[in-house]
């Protein structure tokens, strides 16, 4: 974290920014929906969360399906 730390506010954004998917921009729904787990990308200043390689891929790192879930549900 501490890499994190010398990153400006800019930085940071620009970083959490990059994770971001807007899947129907256009779209007039009401609802939001925000699938903040739904892949195991981590920006650089995060390294691996501290996770070994084998975890990434797991519950530890993502929450398997949402993504899916996510993008079935947008569409209707």
């Amino acid at each position: 974290m501490r890499d994190l730390e010398k990153l400006g506010d800019a930085a940071v954004a620009a970083l959490a920014a990059a994770g971001v998917e807007r899947l129907l921009p256009d779209a007039t729904s009401p609802y939001l929906l925000i699938a903040e787990h739904a892949g195991n990308v981590v920006p650089a200043p995060w390294r691996d969360l501290g996770l070994a390689e084998p975890y990434l891929g797991t519950h530890f790192a993502v929450d398997i399906g949402v993504d899916a879930l996510t993008r079935r549900l947008s569409r209707t």
